[in-house]
């Protein structure tokens, strides 16, 4: 419960009376604490407080009572008589030793619904759908702070799963009053430096510091707390350098790499968003919190890179992506239909040049080639071109009936202005070009009703080697040709999340979507060699989309794993 102040001026109280009077003035005095369930099961002086779900699951009791002798709790389900998976004890102010909280965990059958019964000592009480659901936002309101902190460590620790919205809200309501950024207690130092959250999809990123006492193995738990559910947050501890951390030494352990991060994926857009810290201490948790500062796709991506290249430890960056990672949409095959587009439509191609600066005049000959005249506007993924890149793309539309044609500047973002009035988009690696056999495939694909994409990939096969599913193909960051219909892939984009900092990784995203739909028709060409292109040409612009690149793929992995 929440500490009660009561403040009271000139109140003369009738003796042994519920009535004050203030200047002659009869006031009913009310006490801001929850009422006691009627009838509440009692173990020598065991009271169940709060009786809520959590998932579909996970049931949650909450409640007071001595420890030592306490004879045990049960749910009854239908037949079943079930004890909890979990027991656990906490210190609570307002309660005099022996005394303590406690929380036990049932785990129910997903089918389980209507009434549950809880024993205790022999005798048991109903407990209704209806107060499952009035429990549960009692309790995110009026539960003694360390009780909130524990049922939020189990969420930290996936003891439980993630909380529902409605209780979400409640809690983020509550613990958003107190911002507090560090603890320093016996037991542990932490901090909260910095929380970057994006708000059209509830990911996220935390990192900051945490010292344990001479000892203890204590480490760091971190849920995130939004409007949509309550998460935990995928913590990698003495993960970052801190040596400015020495003054803490010797209260406590101090090894220089005390600087943790952490990851978190609410799967829902959230605007406000906090991410709550938990240390034990003194028999129950103490919490600290901070809200998080607004950040697009491109700006975590960016931050992912530079902790993914001080941890080097390729386990750990998986675990760290894999705390990003939101589930790819589902999309109905019926959303993606549409009309075929002819030849003469007008296209956007966004060509990957990976190979010279003078070859571009042979990959646009190749294009050319690939589909009937058609308004073209072509944008190289590059962040600048060179004179030589310039004058080769002005002689190839010259040359290979391309005329009309418009070059747009070269650059790794594609405006959403750029999309408009086009019809189709082809994305394709120079490289690919100008190896591949049919290099017209993915734009002829589009003529089939049921195709919103067509892609070609081409990888080397080494003899006996089965070609490989979809997943790895998009994952395996293969020479690609794909087109798709702008409509479709408009739609696509709109449901996947802002996660992916590059073009082709959003392109990939949204043919693993199509995919799924049944959408997609593709073919892999494979040789026993094929020349990777030799990307010339802003150094220090490519290496940053380079390595934004290797890590959208790792995300896209981790995003079609958790289908």
């Amino acid at each position: 419960m929440h500490d009660a102040e009561l403040r009271l001026a000139e109140i003369a109280c009738e003796p042994m009376g519920r009535k004050a009077t203030l200047g002659g003035t009869m006031l009913r005095l009310k006490f801001p604490f929850r009422a006691r369930p009627k009838s509440p099961p009692r173990d020598e002086g065991v009271i169940i407080e709060f009786v809520f779900r959590v998932g579909s699951r996970h049931l949650c009791v909450f409640g007071a009572g001595v420890p030592d002798g306490f004879e045990g709790i049960t749910l009854q389900s239908g037949r079943a008589e079930l004890r909890p998976t979990l027991l656990e004890w906490h210190r609570r102010v307002a309660l005099s030793p022996p005394r303590q909280g406690f929380v036990a965990v049932f785990e129910t059958d997903a089918e389980a619904a209507g009434e549950f019964r809880i024993g205790l000592a022999g005798r048991t009480q109903q407990i209704s759908d209806t107060r499952l659901s009035e429990d549960a936002l009692a309790f995110a309101d009026k539960a003694a702070d360390v009780s909130l902190n524990h049922f939020l460590m189990l969420i930290a620790v996936r003891h439980l799963p993630p909380a529902p919205a409605a209780l979400a809200a409640a809690v983020l309501a509550r613990v958003r009053q107190k911002e507090r950024r560090l603890l320093e207690f016996p037991e542990a130092a932490f901090c909260l430096e910095r929380v970057r959250g994006n708000p059209t999809n509830g990911c996220g990123i935390v990192t900051g510091w945490h010292l344990a006492a001479p000892g203890s193995a204590a480490l760091p738990m971190l849920v995130a707390v939004g409007a949509s559910g309550i998460v935990p947050v995928t913590a990698l501890a003495r993960a970052l350098g801190r040596q400015d951390l020495a003054p803490y030494r010797p209260r406590y352990e101090v090894s220089g790499q005390d600087g943790y991060c952490g990851t978190f994926a609410l799967g829902g857009a959230a605007k406000d968003v906090v991410v709550v810290g938990l240390a034990a201490a003194q028999g129950g948790y103490r919490r600290l919190f901070r809200m998080a500062e607004h950040a697009d796709g491109t700006s975590l991506a960016i931050e992912m890179v530079r902790l993914r290249n001080q941890l080097q430890d390729e386990s750990r960056i998986a675990r760290l992506e894999a705390g990003l990672a939101l589930p790819l949409p589902e999309v109905s095959p019926e959303v993606l239909a549409g009309t075929p587009p002819d030849g003469a439509v007008r296209t956007l191609l966004l060509l990957d040049h990976d190979c010279d600066d003078a070859d571009i005049r042979d990959v646009l000959r190749v294009y050319a080639d690939m589909l009937p005249p058609a308004p073209t506007r072509i944008q190289v993924l590059r962040a600048s071109g060179s004179g030589t890149l310039r004058q080769a793309a002005v002689g190839a539309l010259r040359e290979g009936g391309l005329d009309g044609a418009e070059m747009l500047e070269p650059s790794y973002r594609l405006p959403s202005t750029e999309m408009e009035g086009a019809e189709r988009l082809v994305f394709a690696r120079s490289s690919a070009l100008l190896q591949c056999a049919d290099p017209a495939f993915p734009v002829a694909m589009l003529g089939h009703d049921e195709a919103a994409a067509g892609a070609l990939f081409h990888r080397q096969l080494a003899r006996g080697e089965a070609t490989p599913d979809l997943p790895l193909l998009l994952a395996g960051a293969l020479p690609m040709i794909a087109a798709f219909r702008v409509e479709a892939l408009r739609r696509v984009q709109s449901a996947i999340p802002d996660s992916f900092a590059t073009l082709e990784g959003q392109l990939l995203a949204a043919m693993a979507v199509m995919g799924r739909a049944g959408r997609l028709r593709y073919r892999v060409e494979t040789v026993p060699d094929f020349l990777r292109g030799r990307r010339s040409g802003d150094a220090s612009e490519r290496h940053e989309n380079t390595r934004l690149f290797a890590r959208d793929l790792e995300l896209l992995g981790a995003a079609m794993e958790r289908h």
